[in-house]
């Protein structure tokens, strides 16, 4: 899935991936990109940071937060500076960034791609649920289960923790 408000460059990514023999959708729209991630289910999104109206942290970390894109490979697309992608890349969960190139690289951009895809758990162990009061603790165990190739949700109390299996359809599993 590839979100940009540039609608040149989501064409000229959008067809250097195709080309490389990935299937991509693409969206200018960065309200539909969460839609779309939650029905497509995608690998790897590819999210533009600076969106009208919504920018792709919040996305990302909206995604992250209610676990809408399990399996997904996370990762900013940006022009932005190293530092600056490091710290959000942290502070949203993201799984990585890949900056923008001037003058446009179709061959690093599918490298880049590739190597996010490869780093990328290839089948899903089980799911777990974190559930704690620290944010710092969910990370951390959402990141290790994640990186042992669990699909991961988060709590923070055991009644969000019960709503979420509710909405799940796994409240037959409660003992």
């Amino acid at each position: 899935l590839l979100v940009d408000d540039s609608n040149a460059l989501l064409e000229l990514a959008s067809s250097t991936l195709s080309r490389a023999g990935y299937r991509v959708v693409a969206t200018n729209n960065p309200i539909e990109a969460a839609t779309l991630a939650r029905q497509e289910r995608p690998d790897l999104l590819l999210m533009d940071v600076d969106m009208p109206g919504l920018g792709g942290g919040e996305i990302v970390s909206t995604l992250r937060r209610f676990n809408c894109a399990p399996g997904c490979q996370l990762v900013f697309f940006s022009g932005l500076e190293e530092e600056p992608l490091q710290r959000l890349v942290e502070e949203c969960e993201a799984n990585g960034y890949i900056r923008k190139a001037s003058p446009f690289d179709p061959v690093r951009l599918v490298r880049e791609v590739r190597r996010h895809l490869i780093q990328r758990p290839q089948q899903a162990q089980g799911r777990a649920l974190v559930i704690d009061d620290s944010r710092a603790m969910r990370r951390l165990l959402s990141r290790i289960l994640t990186s042992l190739g669990y699909e991961v949700s988060t709590a923070n109390h055991g009644r969000q923790a019960l709503e979420h299996l509710e909405e799940a359809g796994e409240s037959t599993r409660l003992a």
